[in-house]
């Protein structure tokens, strides 16, 4: 699958579109599902009767204070793996060759001939700070703009 470079929902394929709506709901219900019964006991020790019947209903505040030590628990056991992640990554990565130095440099025929614009324009480019470019409705270059410094 590659990479989307343009945010351009128009030009994502049905299954792009789908996953990305997916991925973003299954987000926001994980959050609600961790952050609502702190919200429930934050009411409830501020006296509002709706938080109150609530924590009634999920269990009591010993069923509702077991929820936030599992909470906790898992908090603290992705927390945990993660560390233990970037620990292997950290040493598998120094064992590895520096793929950096392996790659070679891009030339400027290379891009020319890549994204079809003229050698002497993209010179002209890379000698300046700042520069629009300007795509069109397929996300290809049609312009280079050089501005003044």
């Amino acid at each position: 699958m590659t990479e989307l470079v343009i945010n351009s929902p128009h030009l994502q394929t049905p299954g792009q579109r789908l996953s990305t709506a997916l991925l973003s709901l299954s987000g926001w219900l994980l959050w609600s599902y961790c952050l609502l019964p702190l919200l429930i006991l934050c009411g409830w020790w501020l006296g509002i009767h709706v938080c109150a019947f609530l924590i009634n209903l999920c269990g009591g505040y010993q069923g509702l204070q077991k929820l936030m030590t599992l909470y906790v628990c898992t908090v603290a056991g992705s927390a945990l793996g993660w560390a233990a992640w970037i620990g292997y990554d950290r040493v598998r990565g120094r064992d590895a060759p520096d793929k950096a130095q392996d790659r070679a440099a891009v030339t400027l025929p290379d891009l020319s001939h890549h994204f079809n614009l003229p050698e002497a324009l993209l010179e002209t480019c890379r000698h300046h700070r700042i520069t629009t470019v300007e795509f069109d409705a397929n996300g290809q270059i049609i312009a280079l703009i050089p501005l003044a410094d």
